[in-house]
């Protein structure tokens, strides 16, 4: 995991730590280890998250229709109507107030961001969209805290070291500073390099990871937030027509190597403690 982060590719906690816990499984049981709960409790909700993250991102980038195009500030100019209100010079150092008129004005994005003032429900609609965006993606980190915890936490919860609620808290806090020291280079390649994003569209994949994530752990099912969530991703650039097929194809490519990796590791350590 450390490796992927430093070269910012995007891999699954959850799938490593099945390839691990299935390669040190293979030396320490023998014949002994059940592949069979490792294939339907883990192997199948692992499979199904991205293609469900695909779907149900595409579906609701569809169904708010035109939302994303409508809002996007993906151009760099624009035009903008403003009424202005001409002044000229008269005698004596003094000004006059000439009859306001409409002005037609092409402007660079950012000026035009700052005199947009479209509101809905007395909010401007930008500051809306961000905040909504914000928010989404604050349900994704919650939603990751809901399944991934209690994985982490499974690998000591057999010996009885701490309790639940404080080797939870420990996880949960690790989780966090992990994040906010090491999260830039995996999020610029999700952000940026695998299909550009308008913020309606990044919101659509939040809402579409959270919700999945959260309702997988409603039913006690590990699956991979970085799976759905890049599912989500994906969905998004098959809406919008810019997928960049190389790098999403080294996303998977990452992905499939990720397990056996984890198992050889798991295998290598499990062998030398031994």
């Amino acid at each position: 995991m450390l490796l992927a982060t430093r070269i910012g590719v995007p891999v699954s906690t959850t799938h490593a730590l099945v390839g691990a816990l299935a390669g040190a499984g293979a030396v320490a049981a023998g014949s002994a280890l059940d592949l069979s709960v490792l294939g339907g409790v883990f192997v199948v909700p692992l499979l199904a998250g991205p293609i469900l993250g695909i779907a149900l991102a595409f579906a609701l980038l569809k169904l708010g229709g035109g939302l994303a195009r409508k809002f996007s500030t993906g151009v760099e100019t624009c035009v903008c109507v403003e009424r202005i209100e001409p002044v000229f010079p008269v005698a004596g150092g003094a000004v006059a107030l000439a009859e306001s008129l409409l002005a037609l004005v092409v402007e660079h994005r950012q000026e035009c961001a700052q005199r947009a003032d479209a509101r809905v429900l007395g909010f401007e609609l930008g500051h809306l969209v961000d905040f909504s965006h914000v928010a989404s993606a604050s349900l994704v980190g919650f939603a990751r805290g809901l399944n991934d915890t209690p994985k982490l936490f499974g690998l000591v919860a057999g010996l009885g070291i701490v309790s639940a609620s404080a080797g939870s808290l420990a996880l949960g806090s690790a989780m966090a500073l992990g994040g906010w020291l090491g999260a830039r280079r995996v999020a610029e390649t999700l952000a940026n390099k695998i299909t550009p994003m308008t913020p309606p569209e990044g919101l659509a994949g939040n809402a579409a990871t959270a919700l999945l994530v959260a309702s997988a752990s409603s039913l006690g099912l590990p699956v991979s937030t970085t799976h759905v969530s890049t599912g989500g991703i994906f969905g998004i650039g098959a809406s919008n027509g810019e997928l960049r097929w190389r790098m999403a194809g080294e996303v998977v490519l990452a992905w499939v190597v990720t397990l056996p990796l984890a198992a050889g590791l798991g295998s290598a350590l499990m062998w030398s403690l031994r």
